[in-house]
């Protein structure tokens, strides 16, 4: 193994946090998932490519891998896949919504355990469940699935999208979790963000405001807690505004898509290296530090908003969203809006030293 560090603007450069994207195929139709603008559209590598770029990225010091997809399970290699990071020594990860977790998956993993098995799990109920997956019969597999995983003691993450349909359970798929896995800690998590674009033709209908997000992170005193320790963390852009790129995920972190494209953004297909034509150490060091001195080319109202530190904006979720890197999403400027006033209230109300848990290490020292 070689641990392979190249400085870039005064910080190590490794690739030491991957997510493979093993398929974009999928048994579900949620609702909400942006992969389906992929779906059919991609010559997957076949095991011995994915083996190989593993490979590759063992060899420069890679620590940790994520299998997603898509529903990862679906490929019939994805055992031999998974075993073979295994043996690189790889921490791996898994993103799955579980409905092909049966006993024989499970009894595997017994064996050859991941670091976390993370289901996607919207809702407690069938009718809200399957509205969202958009599959009749789903429910009840993926309810044994969870206690299935939970009951042979593998480590195990619920995780539930914020969606207008399932707003008010979001604290009952965290009881949920907590109740399956015994009350271990850090056994559920939420993500608000419902990202637009061709494949979802009416956000409108399915993704939150931003008030109704707060109700969701006020539900639960511990959720809400933790979403007030966020707000008030002190945000600050380290690099120029000039810069496309404001995110420093580029150091460390990298996706290999279903056809082997190696890029540093889950949501930006548009720039990346074909791992077929080029190595992973040429993609890697040579060919993703250039996309990420990309500078506005627009008069993007984006680039010199105050709001930035506090917005969803990044060029991938923009181009996702507009088909531009560079375009406004009104919706991000309404939550990042909501973020800044909530933040507003939550340092008034918690300014007493009883509290200052709640802020950051630098306001806690006195530097604001």
């Amino acid at each position: 193994m070689e641990f392979l560090y190249a400085h870039y603007e005064g910080r190590a450069r490794a690739p030491l946090y991957g997510l493979l994207e093993l398929t974009y195929r999928c048994n579900y139709n949620c609702v909400h998932c942006y992969n389906r603008r992929f779906a059919g559209s991609e010559d997957e590598l076949r095991t011995e490519e994915f083996k190989d770029i593993i490979d590759q990225i063992s060899a420069l010091g890679g620590l940790r891998l994520c299998f997603s997809g898509g529903e990862p399970l679906l490929r019939e290699d994805f055992f031999e896949i998974y075993s073979h990071a295994k043996e690189q020594g790889f921490i791996i990860s898994i993103y799955t919504n579980g409905s092909l977790l049966d006993d024989a998956a499970v009894s595997f993993f017994r064996k050859h355990p991941p670091f976390n098995i993370e289901i996607t799990f919207n809702a407690v109920d069938s009718d809200t469940y399957e509205s969202i997956v958009g599959v009749k019969g789903t429910f009840g597999k993926a309810a044994k699935a969870i206690k299935r995983v939970a009951g042979s003691g593998l480590p195990l993450t619920i995780k539930a999208n914020c969606l207008r349909r399932n707003k008010g359970q979001i604290r009952k798929i965290k009881a949920f979790a907590e109740k399956v896995s015994g009350g271990r800690n850090n056994c559920f998590k939420y993500d608000p963000l419902v990202l637009a674009g061709a494949a979802l033709r009416a956000p409108e209908g399915i993704r939150l405001t931003a008030e109704e997000i707060m109700e969701v992170k006020k539900s639960n005193p511990e959720i809400w807690q933790e979403a007030a320790r966020q707000m008030c963390n002190d945000g600050f852009l380290e690099r120029e505004r000039k810069f496309l790129f404001q995110c420093d995920s580029w150091h460390t972190d990298f996706v290999v898509s279903p056809s082997g494209r190696l890029k540093f953004c889950p949501f930006l297909d548009k720039h990346g290296v074909d791992l077929r034509k080029a190595s992973f150490r040429q993609g890697f060091y040579d060919v993703l530090p250039l996309v990420t001195e990309r500078q506005f080319t627009s008069d993007s109202k984006c680039r010199d908003c105050s709001l930035r530190a506090d917005c969803y904006f990044c060029p991938g979720r923009s181009f996702i969203e507009t088909g531009s890197e560079e375009g406004p999403v009104d919706y991000f400027c309404e939550l990042a809006r909501g973020r800044r006033r909530e933040e507003a209230r939550i340092r008034s109300d918690y300014e007493d030293r009883e509290f200052s848990c709640l802020f950051s290490e630098d306001k806690r020292k006195g530097r604001t």
